[in-house]
């Protein structure tokens, strides 16, 4: 808002512009008593911190000039000279030791000073114009926590008056001065013209206190000039109306459903679940107007750690019932929790894809900052905390750092985490302690990978930042998705822009009636009627009042729940085509109208018929007399519910394609036909195809009668598997009894697959049991010395270049093992520590040169009871996501160390679903061997 000047008076008048921001009254406008992320924005406005994150992330001087660290736990900072607070204070070192030390002091019970400065063991005093800070740790976060959290106050008042003092007029050195709040009505700041970053050029701001359901009605009147943090439903609004400006930005920003690990939530396999029931997109579609995007781990674009290329988990509801019944929860379960009415839209969609699956949700929805109040301050006051399954809530990272949220919503001492996980603690803590910026980025991206992996969130959607504007005004919006320094300091007015006379805004409805007070409270918000307790009516007219929007806001409920339900069932539907449509190329799949018009069409179909689907099928399809046959297909339809025919398709005048059309009607949900589904298969080919079919399925019976017999049972000390990429595979295992009663394991992966690599793969079992069987006192390097010449010999005889990688175990006895050979690392579980460790098996490859000798390199290895041998091919950990993201040997570990509890055969299967979950198409066989140590063997 601008005042004009009175008629013939050349005094620019001051520039003047009202924010809407707060709902309430903020809980504090200081650092000491405040921790909310709405209080965050008013006083980094009055007080400076030592730095400041810029709009785009980067670290920037504020009170201090200058930063070096002296050892791990001491960084230096030179202060910056000639500053002075609003009282007229100088700055100096002593400030800064003065707050620091105010703020770690327990008595104070500062939400920042027990929280994210708890870090800080000592500030001292080097001299006026430098002070050191201690961590108790290594802290490679320390500048992102200093941002905003070091909000400096003056000594004088700290020591004479205390903290205390700034509930009621907080004073800092920052580019706006506190004037006054009227609680209730509005906080008033002024601009500091001596503030050294000589960047504000808005004369004051007003921070009116108004329900945020009015805030763009406000900024249509000209009541209010800048709305900020819209929710996306307001954006939308705001983006419609004439007038108004909407801004958006993707910033670190997300909806966080939190889960307590207890209960059906402390097994992995329901937190997967629930991650696999959900459908990500259609939550941004919904709930944010396509303006967000899937959440794929804590961290976002921008922040230190995120790591691009972890990906959302997919939406999978059938795989989600798989897990629950694998879990013992075919049945489902209900979850009691606490949602934000800033979350009330993404909760009600989760709550449909949830319900699909068996697990019912059940919460209160109360205002975010009663939510704030029951999940995080009544944590740091140590009151009663929260107990419930799960919260709901959208908060941003100010830090712009990835640990900061690791910290708040996973660590067991987090002010907002449900979560109990040592394991988790552990990596959180290893990874808390790097000082290094290459070495924190690498260990925070391993940290959220397990995070993810883990599913210790249901992660749902990464929120955009959104602002209302009337036209002439403006703010930056930040990548970290915080107004504070940077984009106060920057709030600009185009006065020529400007349109019309700004106009007082009123102070919220007040009632000394207290039951119309509580119906004025309880209709205050947005989102959700809210009333913590049933309001006392005498009025009979204000009773019925009440009943009526009670009744408005459950039938409300009711429609949106059942709207929801059709949704999800749509969705599934969808998914479920688009699936089919995706995964076939082999054939081609074209849904039509009766009218002709494409429903629906898969990538197979131009393979097939060599056509795009923009030609109608009509005009493709002809008979032997080169006539149109598409009306016969449909005669025949109609009158016997189905057409199977083959018919001919010209791609190009000398092309005939023979076709087989499978056509059947397509009907909606009464039964009514809406047009056909059409199967269309090269039949040019398929007796070709089908001799085909039938030599590989001979080969493949071949190849898998050739495996070993392992023994049967939940209690078996040894467990194998082998999934061929096709019908026939390159990978081989074997296990052998030679004449002495010792046990041999082999395992290899010839290069390729499909049917040669098939053969060397049959000829490869043969070549080791005849050596073995006929020669068992051979040694390692003479036993494959013998194997690489057959090989050898024989690849040349095929004609095609290919080579095997090998590995050979023999058994000692009494625990003791030898292996030998050229192939992926063998990983050995041991028992005592829950730790792996790698055994290299160094030789050279077989078949690519004719003498090895003496190139084998023989390696000891002993196993206790307990312990675990791990074989496998290179197809387990170079598995592939839906992105080219490999699985490798990293995961691989943590799943046998997460599954070593199990027996050999269940912790077989159980790696096996990870690795399986985690990739998208198989590429390469898959192939693995466990062997476990009991007291017999």
């Amino acid at each position: 808002m601008t005042r004009d000047p009175k008629p013939g008076s050349s005094v620019r008048a001051p520039t003047v512009v009202r924010i809407g921001v707060f709902s309430t009254d903020p809980s504090a406008c200081d650092a000491f008593h405040a921790f909310d992320p709405e209080s965050g924005i008013i006083y980094p406005a009055i007080n400076d911190s030592l730095v400041y994150l810029d709009c785009e992330g980067s670290i920037r001087p504020a009170l201090a000039v200058a930063w070096r660290r002296l050892d791990p736990l001491t960084m230096e900072f030179d202060l910056r000279e000639g500053v002075r607070f609003h009282n007229g204070d100088p700055f100096t070192a002593d400030d800064v030791v003065a707050t620091m030390r105010a703020q770690r002091d327990p008595a104070n019970r500062s939400a920042n000073g027990q929280g994210i400065l708890s870090v800080i063991a000592e500030c001292t005093k080097v001299n006026d114009f430098c002070v050191q800070i201690r961590t108790s740790f290594p802290d490679g976060m320390l500048l992102n926590r200093l941002h905003i959290a070091s909000a400096i106050y003056p000594r004088s008042i700290l020591e004479t008056k205390g903290p205390s003092a700034f509930l009621d007029h907080p004073i800092g050195t920052g580019a706006y001065v506190f004037e006054r709040w009227d609680r209730g009505r509005e906080i008033v700041l002024r601009r500091n013209p001596e503030h050294w970053s000589q960047a504000v050029t808005v004369d004051e701001l007003r921070f009116p206190i108004m329900d945020q359901k009015d805030w763009v009605d406000a900024l249509e009147r000209r009541q209010l000039d800048i709305a900020l943090n819209l929710d996306p439903h307001d954006a939308l609004r705001v983006h419609a109306t004439p007038g108004l400006e909407m801004r958006r930005r993707e910033a670190a920003f997300s909806q966080w459903f939190l889960l307590r690990n207890h209960g059906p939530l402390a097994d992995r396999r329901v937190r997967l679940a629930l991650n696999y029931a959900v459908h990500r997109h259609l939550l941004c579609n919904i709930a944010s107007h396509g303006w967000a995007a899937p959440q794929t781990s804590l961290l976002t674009p921008g922040q230190v750690g995120y790591d691009p290329a972890i990906v959302p988990y997919p939406y999978d509801p059938d795989y989600a019932r798989i897990l629950l019944r694998e879990a013992g929860y075919a049945d489902g379960f209900t979850l009691r929790g606490l949602v934000s009415e800033s979350s009330s839209s993404v909760y009600q969609l989760l709550r449909g894809f949830l319900a699909k699956i068996g697990v019912r949700l059940e919460a209160n929805i109360v205002p975010r900052s009663e939510w704030l109040n029951q999940v995080v301050n009544a944590r740091i006051r140590g009151d009663a905390s929260f107990d419930g399954d799960f919260a709901l809530v959208n908060i941003d990272n100010f830090t712009l750092h990835g640990l900061f949220h690791h910290f708040i919503f996973l660590f067991s001492q987090g002010p907002f985490s449900l979560t109990q996980s040592p394991e988790y603690d552990r990596r959180f803590l290893e990874t808390a302690t790097k000082i290094d910026p290459a070495e924190m980025h690498a260990s925070l991206q391993q940290l959220d990978r397990y995070a993810r992996e883990e599913a210790l969130l249901l992660f749902t959607i990464r929120q955009q930042v959104y602002c209302g504007l009337r036209r002439g005004f403006d703010i930056p919006i930040g990548i970290s998705g915080h107004f504070n320094f940077d984009n106060l300091w920057h709030i600009r007015v185009d006065h020529d822009m400007v349109e019309g006379e700004a106009v007082p805004y009123q102070a919220k409805a007040r009632s000394d009636d207290p039951a119309m007070q509580s119906l004025l409270a309880a209709t205050t918000y947005p989102g959700i009627i809210y009333s913590p307790s049933a309001p006392q009516i005498d009025d009979p007219a204000l009773a019925a009042l009440w009943s009526n929007i009670q009744l408005h806001e459950r039938r409300a409920q009711i429609e949106s729940e059942e709207m929801i339900r059709g949704l999800v069932e749509q969705v599934t539907a969808s998914t479920n085509l688009e699936n089919v449509l995706r995964s076939t190329h082999e054939v081609g799949i074209l849904g039509v109208s009766r009218t002709g018009r494409v429903l629906f069409v898969n990538s197979g179909y131009a393979r097939v018929t060599g056509r795009g689907a923009e030609v109608p099928l009509a005009k493709v399809l002809l008979d032997d007399r080169g006539e149109p046959a598409w009306t016969q297909v449909v005669e025949t339809v109609e009158r016997e519910g189905m057409s199977s025919a083959v018919w001919n398709v010209y791609p190009a005048p000398d092309d005939r394609r023979r076709i087989l059309l499978t056509a059947t009607p397509a009907t909606n949900e009464f039964g009514a036909a809406i047009g056909y589904v059409c199967v269309l298969t090269d039949h040019s080919r398929e007796e070709e195809r089908l001799r085909m079919s039938q030599e590989m399925e001979v080969a493949r019976r071949i190849q898998t009668a050739l495996l070993p017999a392992v023994e049967d049972g939940r209690t078996a000390s040894l467990a194998a598997a082998m999934i061929p990429a096709e019908e026939v595979g390159g990978d081989y295992y074997d296990i052998i009894v030679d004449a002495n009663g010792v046990r041999w394991y082999g395992i290899g992966d010839v290069s390729g697959h499909g049917v040669t690599s098939g053969l060397i793969m049959l000829m490869t079992h043969c070549v080791v049991r005849t050596i073995i069987e006929t020669a068992p006192n051979l040694s390692m390097d003479e036993i494959l010395t013998k194997l690489n010449k057959i090989l050898y010999d024989d690849i040349l005889l095929l004609g095609e270049s290919h080579h095997l990688t090998f590995g050979l175990i023999k058994s000692l006895g009494d625990g003791d093992y030898l292996a030998a050979g050229a192939h992926e690392d063998v990983i050995i579980h041991r028992a005592a520590t829950g730790q792996c460790e790698t055994l290299a098996l160094e030789g050279c490859w077989f078949g690519l040169v004719k003498d090895i000798a003496g190139q084998s390199v023989d390696c000891s290895f002993h196993l206790d009871p307990g312990d675990t041998v791990i074989l496998y091919t290179d197809g387990v950990v170079e598995a592939e996501d839906a992105n080219g993201a490999l699985w490798e040997v990293e995961r691989f570990i943590e799943s046998i160390q997460r599954h070593a509890h199990l027996t050999p055969e269940d912790m077989k299967t159980a790696i096996l679903a990870d690795v399986t979950g985690f990739m998208g198409t198989q590429l390469d066989d898959i192939t693995m061997m466990i062997l476990r140590r009991t007291e017999d063997n």
